[in-house]
């Protein structure tokens, strides 16, 4: 469920946002390793590196056969830093879409199994291997969540790049324990002009009137 908010609803997620920084990565992108060809290839790659997936697969962790699936979709990739320390390295991107000073926002997801997660929180995506920028990476969140025909040359569809707030943290990661995950972060507003080509692509999702809508994500294999 979405919706189009008042403009504070952005400054308060920005703000937030703002507030979130920690574990600041202050390096150079360390360097990607290649995709293992599979399972088996992958668990010695982190057997290399000292990591201990025996409890891999079990509560909160997930087994290697879900990374090695993240890999080869292109949703994260693996690095090593200078310490030679393997690192998951993962590229979300916050997408801010305005109209009339309002912010769109999705209120409610519900899950294949029913369950419902309700929230406040802008479009996120995170950049795969065959998007070419943060930008592409938007272009397709929007059209997989929202189910709109855009791209980056919609008339009326304005990306402000100097509003970009970038940054890199790093935490443990609950997933795949023993290999930190690395986020290197975008955020970006997106604007819809009265009258444009986009809005009337975007009339399915409650414009002009900014009503409530409901979508399908509709994800790309």
């Amino acid at each position: 469920l979405f919706e189009f908010l008042s403009a504070e609803v952005s400054c308060s997620f920005m703000a937030r946002a703002c507030l979130s920084f920690f574990g600041l990565w202050s390096s150079k992108k360390p360097q990607v390793v290649r995709c293992p060809p599979n399972e088996q290839a992958l668990a010695d790659l982190l057997g290399e590196h000292e990591v201990d997936t025996s409890s891999w697969g079990d509560g909160k962790a997930k087994p290697v056969a879900s990374l090695l699936r993240e890999l080869r979709e292109g949703s994260c990739s693996l690095r090593i830093d200078q310490t030679k320390k393997l690192l998951r390295w993962v590229e979300p991107v916050f997408v801010q879409i305005t109209y009339n000073g309002k912010v769109l926002v999705e209120r409610m997801k519900v899950f294949p199994n029913g369950s419902q997660r309700v929230h406040a929180t802008v479009l996120a995506e995170k950049k795969w291997r065959d998007d070419a920028t943060t930008v592409d990476a938007a272009i397709r969140g929007m059209r997989e969540e929202l189910s709109v025909e855009i791209s980056k040359e919609t008339e009326g569809l304005v990306h402000s790049p100097l509003e970009n707030i970038c940054f890199v943290e790093s935490m443990d990661s609950a997933s795949y324990p023993g290999v930190p995950a690395i986020y290197d972060t975008t955020f970006m507003r997106f604007n819809i002009q009265p009258g444009s080509m986009a809005e009337r692509a975007f009339r399915d999702c409650g414009l002009p009137a900014c009503k409530p809508f409901e979508t399908v994500e509709q994800k790309v294999e």
